[in-house]
């Protein structure tokens, strides 16, 4: 894995009220989630939010997607603005199902369809490509599965 560039630096994913037009923004934003440091190396991104059942759970990626390290997270909170709870490891990473470099996970407006990208194959002197996946996940409690 990649080291990352010095300095880190906050990279957050903020949440912010709407005016019914959708539009104007209302009040501050609030920032629900920040890199961990090194350990997400510097980077968290891609965030997609879902409200399944009574928990709000947001994915997103960490670290770069041109690393093994790049991965599929998901944090849950019982409001909108938090404090939103990290899973204790990602919801797909290298190695899991023969992915690599998994990342920039979308869900569906149903809750059970999850949309993302990862590493695919070669394109001969283009390098590797990267392609769409698709997964059904379920949500227990605070913990999603696939």
């Amino acid at each position: 894995m990649k080291e990352p560039v010095s300095p880190i630096v906050p990279t957050p994913i903020k949440v912010q009220a709407l005016a019914k037009d959708g539009i104007t923004l209302q009040g501050a934003a609030t920032t629900i989630l920040d890199n961990n440091g090194s350990a997400d190396q510097g980077i968290v991104e891609a965030p997609s939010l879902a409200h399944i059942g009574n928990t709000w759970v947001l994915f997103f990626s960490s670290s770069c997607f041109t690393t093994n390290g790049y991965t599929v997270s998901y944090a849950t909170a019982t409001s909108i603005t938090g404090p939103y709870t990290r899973a204790a490891r990602p919801l797909f990473q290298t190695g899991d199902y023969g992915l690599t470099a998994p990342g920039s996970a979308d869900i569906d407006h149903d809750g059970r369809h999850l949309l993302f990208h990862a590493n695919y194959g070669s394109l001969g002197s283009l390098g590797t490509g990267r392609a769409l996946y698709q997964a059904q996940i379920t949500l227990n409690g605070k913990t999603v599965s696939v």
